[in-house]
């Protein structure tokens, strides 16, 4: 091993210059939380095209998420703004879906609504779920530093569930939302973890216009896309990303809005928690009866090979000494 360099005392003297921050204490503070994350599609082509395009679109974003929290508190669910996104936190389900489907909702109008064309943009984001540490958690009697800036340290937020949902936007349709598979593993004891891997906000708290808007939405996309690959070149938008999107458009608003897969009303269900207990008690029983069916089956199988290779070595056997059973014979018979 390399022998390590001395420090110049000099610079060992401006020790005092280093930021200090202990942990100590602050991995007790994490809970479990729902992180949702929805981020503006395209930005840092927007970027590189027009300062003044990509700040109107993320203004409207962050515009989005302040009118969907105003009616909550800030105990309830945290915003945590990133640029060209935010992450949306909260210990329960409901907050965060009720963000999500009001922003959502407000950005798919100003999408539909917006005339001109070079005006519309698309959203997309995820939703994880797990243990998190926000930034009053961070504000321990040790942190001087942080506790000095308090207002700063409160917007900080980390935790696996936030690289979860910003990994696996990129897997959502343009203004949907993916579920990372923590969020269908795992929730908040007395509640239902989320089902299915697209989740289809205009199905939650379903209002008399979603249906509607969808429609709109969903044909305004296509047509949007189809634009946005007629001038690739000038939009810094990658023609089999383009393709790529209109395939998981026309499946995220078309091929479910026939349930195939039975999740209609998915994550509104009024239903107690005690039948889907019991569901899933029947579920488990119905499981360990086909594990020891497929054991008794593999079971006879494997006895049944059992009993052929001995009957075979018998055979072998007495086929190989057939030669010396008739020489004996033979000499007997001449006896």
């Amino acid at each position: 091993m390399r022998p390590q360099s001395a420090v110049p005392e000099a610079i060992a003297k401006l020790k005092d210059e280093r930021p200090f921050f202990s942990s100590k204490g602050v991995t007790e503070k994490q809970g479990t939380r729902y992180v949702a994350w929805l981020d503006l599609m395209g930005t840092g082509s927007m970027m590189r095209r027009s300062a003044t395009i990509a700040a109107t679109f993320i203004g409207k974003l962050h515009s989005a998420a302040i009118k969907a929290t105003c009616s909550t508190t800030e105990d309830i669910v945290r915003l945590y703004p990133v640029i060209d996104g935010v992450y949306i936190t909260s210990r329960e389900q409901s907050p965060v879906l009720c963000v999500l489907k009001d922003m959502l909702r407000a950005l798919s109008l100003a999408f539909v609504l917006e005339k001109n064309i070079v005006h519309r943009f698309m959203v997309r984001g995820a939703i994880a779920f797990g243990p998190t540490c926000e930034g009053h958690d961070l504000l321990t009697s040790e942190n001087w530093q942080l506790n000095s800036r308090p207002e700063y340290a409160k917007s900080i937020c980390l935790g696996i569930p936030l690289a979860q949902a910003h990994d696996a936007e990129r897997r959502a349709a343009p203004f949907g939302i993916w579920i990372h598979e923590s969020a269908r593993a795992f929730s908040p004891n007395g509640t239902h973890p989320l089902t299915g891997t697209h989740w289809h906000w205009w199905r939650y708290r379903t209002s008399e216009t979603d249906g509607s808007l969808v429609n709109c939405l969903h044909a305004q996309l296509l047509d949007y896309l189809e634009w946005c690959h007629r001038h690739s070149t000038y939009l810094l938008y990658a023609e089999e990303r383009i393709e790529a999107h209109k395939l998981l458009v026309d499946q995220y608003f078309t091929t479910m809005r026939d349930d195939p897969f039975g999740e209609c009303a998915e994550h509104d269900s009024t239903e107690p928690r005690e039948t889907v207990a019991s569901l899933g008690e029947e579920m488990y029983v119905v499981g360990f009866t086909l594990e020891v069916c497929t054991a008794i089956v593999i079971s006879s199988v494997v006895a049944g090979l059992w009993i052929a290779a001995k009957l075979l070595r018998i055979y072998l056997l007495m086929y190989g000494k057939r030669r010396l059973l008739r020489e004996i014979v033979r000499v007997l018979r001449a006896g």
